[in-house]
């Protein structure tokens, strides 16, 4: 025999409440402590417990996430994929009508440049 919760009555009323929070801007959406105060003011729950509350939606807040994420998924016709990472890689993807050749020679422009130079041409002084 299971031990009954003292959110047990109100779990219902819990869950639409975050629900409706899936749709709310974030600055509406309801704290823990605001869960417990409208149970309190809305529903007359008398229970004093908030740390079974925040157990319960620290498991409760993610599955309703996921819940209204494939429902979603079915109403639109979105068809998850499941495949793993390089599993269809594509290489040696090219502009068409453009051929990659690899300079050898020195880069226009930059005369005088050292290979390890970072590009900028530098003025040598002469010795006074």
């Amino acid at each position: 025999m299971t031990r009954r919760s003292a959110l047990d009555p109100a779990k219902g009323w819990i869950d639409e409440m975050l629900r409706a929070d899936l749709t709310a801007p974030p600055k509406q959406r309801h704290t823990n402590k605001r869960i417990l105060a409208r149970l309190r003011d809305e529903y007359g729950f008398t229970a004093d417990a908030y740390t079974t509350l925040n157990d319960y939606l620290r498991v409760r807040r993610p599955q309703i996430k996921d819940e209204a994420d494939r429902a979603r998924m079915l109403h639109e016709g979105m068809v998850p994929q499941s495949r793993r990472p390089g599993e269809e890689a594509e290489a040696g993807r090219r502009r068409a009508g453009r051929r990659s050749i690899p300079r050898t020679g020195p880069v226009p422009g930059l005369a005088g440049c050292s290979p390890g130079s970072s590009g900028r041409r530098r003025r040598t002084r002469l010795a006074a």
